[in-house]
């Protein structure tokens, strides 16, 4: 009986969704994947990555990806020119959060990029970069800038006029690249001091400082999974250094922020973390998947730091170990699914010093604690958040979803079909993440909020997997309310192409710039799909702000509408002996469940009001006690009501 109800439990979840559902944001319910197909899980492991890559997927590479193109072209079909500044066959920019690989310097552009003209080991990969001067790109990059192999270089201007890049070795620790004059000159190449004992990775930087001169980084020791060491007892210690002279020295290194170490969390992953600066403030968001999210501002240039909780994981420190049921916080013998960020996400701060930021939903589920530190996640659940940080945690609000093409309010995978697994089947290009995610994130002057995200493209697939493709939205009060999402890859050349990896440069000029990675397969080499290795677009994209601004608001303000209950469902309906009410919270919230009959009256207390942690959750009624007639399940959720009808027989 019970697995019967377990099922009957899962099936409501899924297949029906509350017309007064309230959970979805901005004033408009955005269609969601087809619920047959949203309950399906993937395997994937919480400490999983890639970093030499010095022979992966060798045995992939006899029929490699065509090559879209190798010369520096301009596609002005669709409504956005785009210019092809780069190409390279490693086609892993990032493992979650897409770092600033743009700067816009008082009219010019600087961009980098994980570079390789090679389609095996890859032993030249570096920083690919690219220049303009106000009106021509320069020559597409034939070689790194670097003399030895690096991956992960993020681009920076500093007042002074001096381009920074920095990187990791994959083999020593950090990198750093620079000149003086930007877009000319020879590189000067330098090591960054660490003393972890352990390979630092992934980093993250920004310039800021009251003179435009102090370089912020962050970056984590190299997992134990990926043959890394412990640092301080963490497992992917996420570490601060600072410069406060553009880099020619550092007075803060392998800094642990207080409320990042062992006491709070277990490590980190690579990727799972953003950073922005403005003047003498600092913001680092951290985007828990199996953990909490965070941000933690400094308004004194790195000197101290506050720590807000962006998104309350339920369970703290979650290991295997720790926790030997698994994600089953109720002790009911059944693993729950739980919700917290997909850990890819950006950060910027507005001209008030008010931190912004967004990330991709996603449900995890840990029902096997004998597979070495594997779970499951939902690679069908999507949904682009917003917080900021006068919001309180677990008040972030979707403001985008992947696109309803074919107008049947539902999003339906080109190719999926009723038995299709897809930690095997590869029907899903996969990244790990939201089908809306990958956001980059900036401001403009005016203090208008912009963001650009790739998501899935239901009806535009080559004949096996669905694309991606990049969009971008912005709000003129704040994040209070938001335009209409823009297509921006819309060009012939886009339209069979994959369109992921969005980085904006964080200043505007009554243009939003935009660089992204464009292949004719979706999915990748290097992670996840392990494709074919085949060489990949890196496309430069000037995007007017009043084409983004013309595009129509989304409705009424998104914290009038904001709720924290979705997925409310009854099942079997009508229902005799008893019936399953399901139902999820995307955060901590207070919970009260009770029936009325229709004169108003109430009749049964299912749940008193108590609160509750983020997760989906089922209850049985015993309905055989009701006289046959109508009835009305009200869940109650931080002062808003979902109500299902129940029909007694």
């Amino acid at each position: 009986m019970k697995k019967l109800l377990l099922m009957l439990c899962l099936l409501g979840a899924y297949v029906t969704v509350s017309a007064q559902n309230m959970a979805f944001t901005s004033g408009k319910n955005f269609p969601k994947v087809n619920p047959k197909l949203a309950s399906k899980t993937a395997k994937a492991k919480k400490y999983s990555y890639t970093n030499n890559e010095n022979s992966i997927n060798d045995n992939l590479l006899s029929t490699p990806n065509p090559i879209l193109s190798s010369s520096n072209k301009t596609n002005s079909s669709g409504s956005f020119a785009e210019t092809i500044i780069g190409t390279t066959y490693y086609d892993l920019q990032s493992n979650g959060s897409v770092r600033r690989q743009l700067v816009l310097n008082s009219g010019t552009l600087s961009a980098a990029f994980t570079f390789s003209q090679q389609s095996a080991s890859w032993t030249d990969r570096g920083t690919g970069y690219c220049y303009n001067d106000g009106s021509v790109w320069s020559a597409n990059p034939t070689a790194r800038i670097e003399s030895s192999r690096t991956g992960w270089g993020g681009i920076n201007i500093t007042t002074s006029g001096r381009e920074v890049v920095i990187a990791h070795d994959g083999s020593e620790g950090l990198y750093m690249s620079y000149r003086d004059t930007k877009g000319t000159g020879t590189w000067t190449e330098t090591g960054i001091s660490t003393i972890t004992g352990t390979d630092v990775l992934w980093p993250r930087s920004a310039v800021g400082g009251a003179d435009g001169n102090t370089i912020h980084l962050i970056a984590i020791t190299y997992p134990v999974a990926s043959g890394g060491s412990l640092f301080k007892g963490s497992d992917g210690a996420l570490l601060y250094y600072r410069s406060q002279d553009q880099g020619d020295s550092w007075d803060i290194q392998d800094s642990i922020l207080p409320g990042l170490d062992t006491a709070f969390f277990i490590g980190f992953g690579g990727d799972q973390y953003a950073i922005a600066a403005l003047g003498n403030t600092v913001a680092i968001a951290v985007f828990g998947q199996l953990e909490n999210s965070v941000l933690f501002k400094s308004t004194d240039n790195g000197d101290t730091w506050t720590k807000k909780v962006i998104f309350d994981f339920p369970l703290d420190k979650y290991t295997e170990t720790t926790y030997p049921n698994g994600t089953d916080t109720n002790n009911d013998a059944v693993a729950d699914t739980l919700y917290s960020t997909d850990g890819v996400g950006s950060v910027t701060i507005d001209k008030t010093g008010k931190v912004h930021v967004f990330y991709g939903l996603q449900r995890y589920m840990d029902d096997d604690v004998t597979d070495d530190g594997a779970y499951s996640y939902f690679p069908l659940i999507d949904g682009l958040y917003y917080w900021n940080e006068d919001m309180n945690t677990g008040e972030a609000v979707e403001i985008a979803a992947a696109p309803d093409l074919n107008g049947d309010n539902t999003i339906d995978p080109s190719v999926y079909g009723s038995g299709i697994d897809l930690s095997v089947d590869g029907s899903l290009a996969l990244y790990y993440a939201s089908l809306t995610s990958m956001p980059n994130c900036a401001v403009d002057d005016s203090n208008f909020l912009y963001v650009t995200y790739s998501t899935f493209m239901e009806s535009l697939d080559q004949g096996s997997q669905n694309y991606r493709h990049i969009y971008g939205m912005m709000s003129k009060d704040g994040g209070s309310t938001w335009m209409n999402p823009v297509h921006l890859t819309n060009s012939d050349d886009d339209q069979f192409g994959e369109c992921v990896f969005g980085s904006v440069a964080a200043d505007l000029d009554g243009y939003l710039h935009l660089v992204f990675q464009r292949d004719v397969e979706p999915g990748l080499s290097v992670r996840g799909d392990q494709d074919a290795a085949g060489s990949n677009d890196y496309i430069y994209m000037k995007v007017s702000v009043d084409s983004l601004k013309s595009s129509g608001s989304v409705g009424s303000g998104i914290k009038e509408v904001s709720s924290k209950l979705s997925d409310v469902s009854l099942y079997p309906n009508p229902a005799s002996s008893y019936t399953s009410l399901s139902y999820s919270l995307k955060a901590k919230s207070s919970l009260k469940i009770e029936v009325k009959n229709v004169l108003g009256k109430t009749i049964e207390i299912i749940a008193p009001e108590k609160t509750v942690m983020a997760g989906t959750y089922c209850n049985e009624i015993n309905t055989s006690k009701y006289a046959s007639g109508v009835y009305f399940v009200n869940v109650i959720s931080n002062n808003r009501i979902s109500t299902e009808k129940l029909v007694v027989r």
